[in-house]
């Protein structure tokens, strides 16, 4: 290495061991101010969002809305299918027992 990255390397090593410096410091005087200013207006570790189940509530998910269901498992009405995505297993194993998805059409009524 010549003579000049060499000192290129220093003048980073320096400048990092400085950054490093400064983050610690600012990062001190940063938790005493937001310490200070906890105990002022008396914020609680909720209403701060740090406690057990404090998440922000969640934004509704974007996208098609959930589809209604379409086709239903006769021995089991209560599994159903939209017609969406991959074939749930019940229906899966009827298609391969020579069924037709049409046999599995919920009415309407």
């Amino acid at each position: 290495m010549s003579n000049e990255l060499a000192a290129i390397e220093k003048q980073i090593g320096d400048l990092q061991a400085r950054k490093k410096k400064l983050l610690e410091s600012t990062r001190r005087e940063v938790l005493r101010q937001v310490k200070e200013t906890v105990a002022l207006y008396g914020f609680t570790a909720g209403e701060l969002g740090l406690g057990p189940g404090s998440e922000p509530p969640r934004a509704p998910p974007r996208g098609r809305s959930k589809a209604k269901a379409k086709y239903a498992n006769p021995a089991n009405p209560a599994q159903t299918w939209s017609g969406r995505g991959v074939h749930p297993k019940w229906l899966a194993e009827q298609l391969a027992r020579g069924a037709r998805k049409d046999d599995f059409l919920i009415a309407k009524g």
